[in-house]
């Protein structure tokens, strides 16, 4: 296994987590079967997605205000996704 085979492996356990987290929580807001008796286990859930996502400097704009660190970081991410995006549409 190559080094982007592992990272693609390890993202997708994050991507199950996530679903997997929210899903239940959804199932705790909306089904009486469910009862929310840890909520530590959410956090660590939580706690792993941002140490191996980080996190991202956010603001209010609906919009790219260039003027704004964080919108300069989200459009310099969203070019690299969009990139992404169509390497991924020509496999």
């Amino acid at each position: 296994m190559n080094k982007i085979e592992a990272e693609n492996i390890l993202l997708k356990d994050l991507l199950f987590k996530c679903k997997y987290t929210i899903s239940f929580l959804h199932s705790c807001l909306t089904d009486t079967q469910y009862e929310y008796a840890y909520p530590e286990q959410t956090i660590k859930v939580l706690q792993t997605l941002q140490k191996n996502l980080g996190t991202r400097k956010l603001c209010s704009h609906s919009f790219y205000d260039l003027k704004c660190d964080s919108c300069k970081e989200r459009y310099k991410y969203d070019i690299k996704l969009n990139k992404a995006k169509k390497v991924m549409e020509k496999l």
